[in-house]
Parts: structure tokens; sequence; C-alpha cells
């Protein structure tokens, strides 16, 4: 590759993807658009082709509706954005059904990105392994059948691993970069280590009878156990082991598990501050909270305090990566051939340099005032969710779980993501000039705050329009309104679902003062 003003400087990284040609499979949501824009405007990738139901009408309209006129003309007229009518949720083919372009991508294609993923909140486990599971195998399936294929990519997330939050004491949970298993006595036992007998054997066994479990009886004993804080992220778990299970080929010189933590707006590209509506979750959540008729909102944490000035939860942590550093940070490892689990994060700390991630209280105390006609303050008020976790009953009572707060139980812990592999890439990979042109890092917290600042204006926006067309806000079965409508309910109801700590969400029957809990970090 040529950069612009340095012909002569060598690129390595972006240079692998001359003249490849890629599938990207989700590749119309938010780290796709991404990944699009920085591969058609920094390589001389030869061909990009987009699998999405509808195909090239739903694309273009899709992009058209959350870019500018500029960007989708640079889009355009690089004539290397070819998008494809098909399915990942069809086993056959993904729902390709031109045979003439089935030998093209099989002839062409030598990387195949797979960033789909059905978001519907509070779907059950047995919905995910409709919408997320088993296309994940459908599409790695079709991979095998490409004889040149040099790169598979499966798009998990970082949360895949927080139920690991259990084997911690305090508000610090560690995960590394790498596959881990999920059974009910080593989660719960704080003090144990993985067992001798870890192997890939291990992992595909059991990988192989919680999806048998599944597919018959719509739930697994573990999921049913009650540990693990959302059905979503435990399908990524799941799906992890199912892939290392079911393709060995993918799993040695090909599979790469990219976890990105949790996605935030764009830091420069392609604009600043880019995001889908609904795709970034810390402006779901707090956009929602602010705009809900409720003047409290109860998150979970590792620990309370009686200090209302203080609390304990305000202090965790947030990893927010910016979309485009996602994927930056992808682009290089695929160009790498990096392989295995890799966590992308926003930035790391130096010994000589404080942690520059943000903490809660810092996200709420910039958004809390950020639209001026919100008249009330919205508090925060806090559940000990170890103590419902860790003491899960099996009749309906106050404590026992349920979808809403697993979601948000992310919040209580601060993650902090191993990323091995992307700091060396890093600093023993990439030239000056390549870290220049595909950035990494947050640099910093100031950045980290002007970022945040700079989306307020978009979150303006969300409330002022878009959240009340979002399919975010639904109601607790068994409860109406009266006129048949979820999402009301009578006063003893919510008053019930207070103390197990679930709020009924935006509804307008919900009294200020009952709250709100909100859907999912990961």
């Amino acid at each position: 590759m040529t950069v612009s003003g340095s012909s002569s400087t060598p690129t390595p990284l972006l240079d692998y993807y001359d003249g490849r040609a890629l599938l990207i499979v989700g590749g119309s949501g938010l780290v796709g658009t991404a990944i699009c824009w920085k591969l058609v405007t920094s390589t001389n990738v030869k061909q990009i082709y987009v699998l999405v139901r509808g195909g090239e009408e739903r694309l273009w309209k899709q992009w058209t509706s959350y870019l500018q006129e500029t960007e989708i003309t640079t889009l355009r007229n690089s004539n290397i954005i070819t998008p494809i009518d098909g399915d990942a949720c069809n086993s056959k083919e993904l729902g390709i059904t031109s045979v003439d372009l089935l030998a093209t991508l099989r002839s062409t294609v030598s990387i195949i990105v797979n960033l789909a993923h059905n978001s519907r909140l509070l779907s059950t486990l047995f919905e995910i392994k409709s919408t997320n599971i088993d296309p994940a195998l459908y599409v790695a399936s079709f991979a095998l059948s490409f004889p040149h294929l040099s790169r598979f990519v499966y798009a998990s997330s970082a949360y895949a691993n927080s139920h690991l939050h259990l084997k911690h004491d305090g508000l610090v949970t560690n995960i590394n970069e790498e596959v881990y298993p999920a059974e009910p006595q080593e989660i719960l036992s704080v003090a144990q280590t993985p067992p001798s007998t870890l192997t890939a054997e291990y992992l595909a066994r059991t990988a192989e009878a919680e999806y048998a479990a599944l597919s018959t009886t719509g739930t697994t004993p573990l999921y049913s156990a009650g540990v693990l804080f959302s059905a979503s992220t435990y399908a990524k778990h799941l799906t992890e082991r199912l892939l290392l299970s079911r393709y060995p080929p993918l799993g040695l010189p090909h599979l790469m598990i990219f976890r990105p933590s949790c996605i935030g707006p764009a830091l420069r590209e392609p604009c600043p501050a880019f995001e889908i509506l609904g795709s970034t979750p810390l402006t779901t959540l707090i956009s929602a909270a602010i705009s809900a008729p409720t003047d409290a909102l109860l998150l979970p944490t590792r620990g309370t305090t009686n200090r209302s000035d203080d609390p304990v939860g305000l202090h965790t942590l947030i990893d927010e990566i910016p979309v485009d550093l996602c994927a930056n940070q992808l682009i290089a490892h695929i160009a790498h051939g990096t392989t295995g689990p890799v966590h992308a994060i926003s930035s790391v700390g130096t010994p000589d340099q404080p942690d520059p991630r943000l903490r809660l209280g810092e996200y709420w105390d910039e958004y809390a005032n950020c639209v001026p006609y919100v008249q009330r303050p919205v508090n925060l008020e806090w559940l000990d969710i170890d103590a419902v976790l860790r003491n899960v009953p099996s009749s309906d009572s106050e404590l026992q779980l349920t979808p809403i707060v697993r979601m948000y139980a992310h919040l209580g812990s601060t993650f902090t993501f191993a990323n091995g592999k992307t700091r060396q890439l890093w600093e023993e990979g990439m030239g000056e000039m390549e870290q220049g042109l595909i950035p990494f890092w947050v640099v910093g917290r100031e950045e980290a705050l002007c970022a945040l600042r700079l989306r307020k204006k978009r979150t303006r926006q969300a409330i002022a329009t878009e959240f009340k067309k979002m399919e975010i806000f639904v109601g607790i079965d068994g409860t109406n309104d009266g006129d048949g409508e979820k999402g009301g309910g009578s006063g003893d109801a919510i008053t019930k679902y207070r103390k197990s700590g679930v709020l009924l969400p935006m509804a307008t029957s919900v009294p200020v003062g009952e709250g709100i809990v909100l859907p999912t970090l990961a």
C-alpha cells in the first residue's frame, strides 16, 4: 500500500489486504460499517462482500440513514462494496441462491468475518439459540468450504466470561484471553482453580452436552442454576466452545475469537461520535434512564454502602472502546494472523499513568444534565447483586433473579480484560506510520472525557426522537395495565418486582419513584 505523502514508507499490516477479497457477515451494523469504511479508505482491498438480508437495497438504505452524504459517496464510488442478499440464519449456503455468486466467493474470498448478532433484548435462551448460536455455526460450516480461507473471525464479547466475577472478591474481575469452562461448581467456588481436565476434549464435551440440553429442553442446567448474568452473554460463551468443538480446522490455523468490550461511538472515523442508536449500550442506558418517567435507576453492584454521597457502584471502571478503534484492532489482528481469543479494549495504563478508563460515576455526571428540559434528578439506587447470585432460590421469592437484572449485573464489577496479544502487536508488529494510520487506544483520560462530552448532542437526539421507536422497553410477563397492554401493571406487581431488583421499564403507568432497570451491556 502507498501512503499519501509517504509512498516509500512500508506498511506491512495494511499491505496484507492488497488484492484480497473479504466476506463480512453482519457488515451493515456498527462494527461492520466501521470496518468497511477503514478498509475502503486505508487499504488496497480488492472486494468486500457484505451479507445482509435484503441485499443491496437494504444495505445502502441502512447506511444512508446513519452516515453522512460524503461518506456514502466515498463508499459507493470505491466500487469495492458488493452487497449480497442472504441470511446467516439459513443453514443452506446462508441463503445465497446464485450458483455463480457462490462459485465466485469460494474462488476469491480468503477472509471471512462473522459480526452477525441479533440484539433483541430479553429474548429467551432458546430464542437466542435460533438467532445467534445456530447462525454462528452455519457461518463457520460455510467457511470450511472455502479452499483459500486464511482467516476466520467470530465476533464474541469480552463479557462472555463475565460470570467469572463470582470467583473474585471485591470490585475487580480479571479475565484472560483464553476459553473458559462453564461448570456450576467451578463458578460458584471462589477458591477453586480450573481442573486439570481443562483440555480441548473437555471443553468440547461440556459444550456439546449443554447444546444438546438447550435443543431439547430450551435451557441448560448451567443457565437454569442462575449463576450467569444474561442469556446473551451465555450464548457467546457457549458458541465459542462449540466452534472449537465442531470445527477443529478453524481452531488451529484460522480461527480468531474477537472479544470487544463495551462498544461506544467513534472517536474519529467515519466521523467523530458516529454511532447507530441502540448499538452503543452506554448511550442507550443513560439516555433511557434520564428520559424515563422515574426518579430512580436501580443498578446492581458488588457491594453497597450507607454513604449516599459515595456509593461503591459509582467507582466501577467502564471499558468502552470507540467503534473505530475496535475496527482498527480487528483489521490489524487479521493481517497479523492472530488466532484464538483476542480482547479489544479502549486503552492501556502504564506504571507512570493512572488507569485511563472512566468510572461509572463520571459517565453519570456528564449525562445527568445534558437534557435541559429534564427538571427532576434521576437518582441511582443499588442492589447487592452477589446476595442474589449466590442465593438463587428455586421458588418464586424476593431474591429470584429475573432477566432484566441479569443483564445489567455487568455494571457491578470492574472487568479488567487481558490484552497481551494486542499490546504485543502494537509494540512489536507495527511501525510508527501504521500506528498513526490505525490507532488502537484512547490516549488518556482527557481524550476519553472529551469524547464523552462530544456525544451528548447525539444523546439529546436519541431522547427526543428515537427511543420511543426502539423496542428496548418491554413489560414483565404476567402484568398488564388493564387494557391488555404489557408494560403497565398494578401497584402490587411493581412493589413485588421492586423487591427482587426488577422494576417495570418505561410506561406511563409507572409511578415516579418506582425506578427502572434497563437492557444489556454485553
